[in-house]
């Protein structure tokens, strides 16, 4: 009976016990997890299309509930399953409020850095970088204009070609008006 229990390696929550009445244990079975639920990790996917741009150590953005954390990229797996590369991101603020264990939050990788660039919303339009028909506000009127597009944020696209400071863009969809050129707008200010 002394060797029946189990005890936990760690100060920590019981989050799981193998609930199976009766059943046999095979030794190295998991019977329990404990959880230290003070301290967070998040373990992230990212499409193997993207390998070449995650490296240990790159920063992270990581976004839920329209606040921001950030943090490293720690260990990643060197295999990948169903197209989809498995990493995990150790956080600058690992005890933050608003973290939970199975918390489902959006990613996102540092790449670079670019400053003193011109740049636009990120939104529907944007599939990656190359040149895009974009509509530009000028005198009361939309004129449809050719603009080339670089790497992009979660919230901006940088503009490499085809803008100028100060410019108003649509970045709306505008699928409706394909085959135009020029539309009158009403009210745009």
């Amino acid at each position: 009976m002394s060797e029946a229990q189990v005890r936990s390696p760690r100060a920590a929550m019981l989050t799981w016990v193998n609930d199976q009445i009766g059943s046999n244990v095979p030794e190295g079975s998991q019977l329990a997890i404990v959880s230290d639920l003070s301290h967070y990790k998040v373990e992230a996917e990212i499409s193997d299309s993207y390998g070449n741009k995650i490296h240990s150590s790159s920063n992270v953005i990581i976004k839920s509930s329209n606040k921001e954390l950030r943090g490293t990229v720690g260990n990643i797996v060197p295999s990948v399953k169903s197209g989809m590369i498995t990493f995990t991101v150790l956080l600058d603020d690992n005890q933050n409020e608003i973290l939970r264990s199975g918390l489902k939050v959006d990613v996102y990788i540092v790449n670079s850095i670019q400053e003193n660039t011109l740049r636009i919303a990120n939104r529907s339009y944007y599939t990656g970088a190359g040149e895009y028909d974009l509509w530009v506000i000028s005198d009361g009127k939309a004129v449809k204009r050719k603009v080339e597009l670089g790497e992009s944020s979660y919230n901006y696209v940088e503009v490499k070609e085809g803008l100028n400071e100060g410019e108003t863009v649509i970045v709306s969809d505008m699928n409706r008006y394909l085959n135009d050129h020029i539309l009158q707008v009403r009210d745009w200010k």
